[in-house]
């Protein structure tokens, strides 16, 4: 057998951003929210909302949700793919304005929005001892190699 083949190969990373101003540069956000008015998101909040379980739970979950292989299975190239998905957690942990910041194509970004519409219920953000409206914004990796 004189012929090799080759396999693509996909991993995925997740990597919990603690900053939303790391993502300024993709797009800009809304201006910060400076009352607690019912249809206002914070950008920035005294204590961020938090996945059940923490960030540990919050990576398990995303592992077990996320399809991996969407990307070969679209055709995508051997690389790095990072999505970059924002949304909005209310004051009741619901989590709503799912969207990617990025457009790499190949159901990446679908897949990842669709993880994240489908989790539970999150710890609301907190801004001078009460619960808000925040944004938080989820990097997730793919990375696709041939072997």
């Amino acid at each position: 057998m004189g012929t090799c083949f080759f396999m693509r190969k996909v991993l995925f990373f997740l990597f919990v951003i603690i900053s939303n101003s790391l993502f300024s540069q993709i797009d800009p956000p809304p201006p910060p929210s400076v009352d607690t008015s019912e249809g206002n998101v914070f950008e920035k909040v005294d204590v961020e909302a938090t996945y059940p379980g923490g960030e540990s739970a919050w990576r398990k979950y995303l592992e077990k949700n996320l399809r991996a292989e969407i990307a070969t299975e679209n055709g995508a190239p051997a690389g790095t793919y990072t999505v970059n998905v924002r949304f909005v957690v209310d004051k009741e942990g619901n989590i709503s304005d799912v969207r990617a910041l990025t457009s790499h194509g190949y159901g990446i970004e679908d897949e990842a929005v669709r993880a994240i519409k489908k989790g539970p219920r999150w710890s609301p953000g907190n801004q001078n001892g009460r619960a808000v409206n925040s944004y938080h914004t989820q990097p997730i990796t793919f990375v696709v190699t041939e072997e």
